[in-house]
């Protein structure tokens, strides 16, 4: 999977979790967290309206928004989230592949 799409995925989970009532902070490190585990250094900068991505690895760089607010709390959906970010980051659900050619 190509940066932009790994990018796109982190930024989707973290906008699930921003705009549906987890904490900042956790959202923010449950996203670079996915990061690390898709190969990226990964940094998601949280405003209200947005989340805004900076990605890099190697020597490829990637900035995204997304229009995220915050205004509804689902907790089940946030739990949901972050099972499976959990699920990833154990190798228990592959959602891309890695630089080595398996799942990751």
């Amino acid at each position: 999977m190509a940066l932009q799409e790994r990018s796109d995925l982190i930024l989707t989970f973290a906008k699930v979790l921003f705009a549906n009532g987890q904490a900042t902070d956790q959202t923010v490190s449950a996203a670079e967290r996915l990061g690390r585990r898709f190969g990226l250094r990964a940094m998601i900068i949280p405003r209200w309206g947005e989340i805004e991505l900076q990605a890099d690895v190697e020597d490829s760089r990637l900035s995204r928004q997304v229009a995220a607010n915050p205004t509804g709390v689902d907790m089940d959906r946030v739990a949901s989230t972050m099972r499976a970010i959990e699920n990833i980051e154990a190798g228990r659900l592959g959602a891309c592949p890695d630089s080595r050619g398996g799942d990751v």
